[in-house]
């Protein structure tokens, strides 16, 4: 319990001190193998403990109500950046649970794009299938007015919950992405192959954009760019850098080889 407390102090105190930073993977085009967009990816330089990926600090940061002000800077600074990138390219955030139900999302979404000048349609918002389960209306309800801004809205995990069609119908998506277990599994279990074939016939039915996250190598991007899924995410096609088109920092590539 000290630690909890003691822990979720210092993550409001790395707000203030500005001890955050994002790092951006790849997302590409499986027929040109080009980048097509970035997805922002949060690291936490701790004075103490050097760079902490989410996996240490997220469950504390969702819990205290932290992740709604950490959320705030992610999408303003990530905005920041993303709009000096070439036009074509897109930017994805992550939105946690409790960022979705937050009251303050929408403005936190609108004054990041208007601070940046960032085009609504370059923003794509993920959303994992556990925060669907928060609050049906009051999630449909914030997902249709960020839908209103004009960004886009991505099922990100898809496959690693509960899997349900329903979300899909109910919630106004553009994206499916297909949680990288997935690909992990593929030399060892056919079932994941047949799955993954079902989840891009399922996205290509629903007019949704597919990405499949989790490529490795390049055993595994022959056999999904087979498959036909419109882009791909993965170690495979580059550390995250600090700055898109850029060689990652050497606080980059130490954080990459931890995760």
């Amino acid at each position: 319990m000290r630690e909890r407390r003691r822990l979720e102090d210092e993550l409001r105190r790395a707000v203030r001190e500005n001890e955050f930073f994002l790092l951006y993977q790849p997302i590409v085009d499986t027929l040109s193998g080009q980048p097509a967009g970035y997805e922002a990816l949060l690291r936490w330089r701790h004075p103490t403990y050097g760079v902490l990926s989410p996996a240490v600090f997220l469950e504390a940061a969702e819990e205290s109500g932290a992740i709604v002000e950490i959320g705030a800077w992610v999408l303003q600074e990530a905005c920041r950046q993303a709009a000096s990138w070439d036009e074509n390219l897109f930017l994805a955030v992550n939105v946690s649970p409790r960022q979705l139900l937050s009251v303050d999302l929408l403005d936190q979404v609108s004054g990041a794009l208007t601070a940046s000048g960032l085009s609504a349609a370059r923003l794509e918002l993920e959303v994992t299938e556990t925060s669907l389960l928060e609050d049906r209306v009051e999630v449909a309800q914030s997902l249709l007015r960020l839908r209103a801004l004009e960004v886009r809205l991505a099922m990100d995990d898809y496959g690693s919950g509960y899997s349900s069609m329903t979300n899909l119908r109910r919630y106004p998506f553009d994206t499916l992405k297909i949680d990288r277990s997935y690909v992990a599994a593929l030399d060892k279990d056919p079932v994941a192959g047949v799955i993954i074939d079902c989840a891009l016939a399922l996205g290509r039915s629903l007019r949704l954009r597919v990405v499949v996250e989790g490529v490795e190598t390049e055993e595994q991007r022959a056999v999904i760019s087979s498959k036909g899924p419109h882009l791909m995410q993965g170690f495979l096609f580059g550390s995250p850098e600090a700055c898109v088109g850029q060689a990652a920092s050497e606080d980059a590539e130490l954080t990459w080889r931890s995760v």
